[in-house]
């Protein structure tokens, strides 16, 4: 018969952990990804708002530019450590330079915009 961990408890170990380290490696994840974590638990469901980093795919015929306002409206961070945008569809300028001044009002160390533009 299997353990169901090493000591026997069931404890989840990783949910234990403080916000700041869940943030950490949140933040090495697409922010969409990291944002469905926030379904795994009531503890996780607002651990993504204050990761370090934003990493922004905006693809594809079903961009939903409400959805993606939203996801910057609830980042909490006071300091970003990086922010990536990529964008492989055109994108309206309106949403781009929220985009970047959310990204400024947190004192971004490292941007990179990846933003495609056709005549379509």
């Amino acid at each position: 018969m299997a353990d169901k961990d090493k000591d026997g408890d069931g404890v989840d170990s990783i949910t234990s952990l403080p916000d700041e380290i869940l943030q950490h490696i949140l933040s090495s994840l697409k922010t969409a990804t990291a944002i469905k974590t926030s379904t795994l638990s009531k503890r996780w469901r607002h651990v993504w708002f204050g990761t370090p980093s934003l990493y922004l795919v905006w693809m594809g015929h079903d961009m939903n530019f409400d959805s993606i306002n939203k996801t910057l409206a609830r980042y909490t961070a006071r300091k970003m450590t990086s922010f990536q945008l990529y964008s492989g569809k055109n994108i309206g300028a309106p949403e781009i330079d929220r985009s970047i001044e959310l990204a400024m009002s947190r004192n971004v160390e490292t941007m990179s915009l990846d933003i495609r533009f056709s005549d379509e």
